[in-house]
């Protein structure tokens, strides 16, 4: 039974996510025109063949990099010093998350930058007039 009911959401899912791509796709207007005119160019291709080999060997040297610490914390994965290592290994992910949210608070919030400068300006008036007046 829960073999079936997995394929249904699992098929639920796939729906939610093709359906609003094959909205979108319908609704542009594209002319290969200019995509071919596009790749006419050579400056165009140069730049796309660029960022490409850019991309590649970013993420091969980052390889090679990495795969020698990450056998030798694997040998010796009882230590303190590696455990404290490999747990914070995981901030990389959480870390731009967070501050994102703290940038969006600081500029947004109530104490934040843009609020401070606009009750500075005094554009908008404050809500807290008195009852009588």
């Amino acid at each position: 039974m829960l073999y079936k009911s997995y394929y249904l959401t699992l098929s639920f899912l796939s729906l939610v996510i093709i359906i609003p791509i094959i909205g979108i796709f319908s609704k542009v207007n594209f002319e290969t025109s200019y995509f071919l005119s596009f790749f006419e160019s050579k400056y165009n291709i140069r730049l796309v063949y660029i960022t490409f080999f850019q991309a590649f060997l970013s993420s091969f040297l980052s390889c090679v990099i990495a795969i020698p610490f990450a056998l030798s914390l694997a040998r010796h994965k009882n230590l303190k010093i590696v455990k404290l290592i490999i747990s914070l290994c995981g901030y990389a992910f959480v870390l731009p998350s967070i501050l994102i949210v703290y940038g969006v608070i600081g500029i947004f919030g109530s104490n934040g930058f843009l609020n401070n400068l606009i009750n500075s300006l005094k554009i908008i008036q404050s809500s807290r007039a008195s009852p009588g007046g």
